[in-house]
């Protein structure tokens, strides 16, 4: 902010109103900027699951197409090690 303001022709209760009303706009303005955050925070942190499921189907799909593409090779894992036979 740093503005000042002259209140040197107000009479001291005036001046004493207008101290209180910039105390209470700051004091306002720090809790809009808190609930900004958070909801910044929320929002990023819904954008990143979203982000995170949609690698995860990716991620399936692409097992998913090795796999077809195996069985149409004929190749087949078995049970014991994993291995291709």
């Amino acid at each position: 902010m740093g503005r000042k303001l002259d209140l040197s022709g107000l009479t001291d209760e005036e001046a004493e109103h207008v101290l209180k009303v910039v105390r209470r706009d700051m004091k306002l303005r720090k809790k809009e900027e808190e609930r900004l955050s958070r909801a910044v925070a929320v929002e990023m942190d819904r954008e990143m699951e979203v982000v995170e499921e949609e690698e995860e189907e990716e991620e399936e799909e692409e097992e998913g197409v090795g796999m077809s593409d195996a069985r149409a090779e004929g190749v087949t894992l078995d049970e014991g090690g994993g291995g291709a036979t």
